[in-house]
């Protein structure tokens, strides 16, 4: 569930604020510092994996190798991965 604040602001405009979560790249099985944001998990997963292709589109590496690494783990491992990744996005202080 995406938390939300309603914030009143001059002349009685109400707008609604949504918390970001922030983690790293390479918080996410990545290998860069490069800060990912979102809302939800999902989101989250998706702008890193932007990032990522990006990357590899720019002739990065290290993010193919990352890339390379979670499509050589095993259905298992790759749960343990994702189940990792989601306890650190839960744990992620929202801004």
């Amino acid at each position: 569930m995406v938390k939300k604040r309603q914030a009143l602001l001059f002349s009685g405009v109400c707008v609604t604020i949504f918390y970001m979560k922030k983690l790293t790249c390479k918080e996410l099985g990545g290998s860069c510092d490069e800060v990912i944001t979102g809302e939800t998990f999902e989101e989250m997963g998706e702008n890193c994996k932007n990032h990522v292709l990006t990357q590899i589109q720019a002739g990065d590496t290290e993010h193919l190798r990352a890339v390379a690494k979670m499509k050589e783990a095993t259905p298992e491992e790759r749960s343990a991965m994702l189940a990792e990744y989601e306890k650190r996005f839960n744990d992620a202080p929202e801004e």
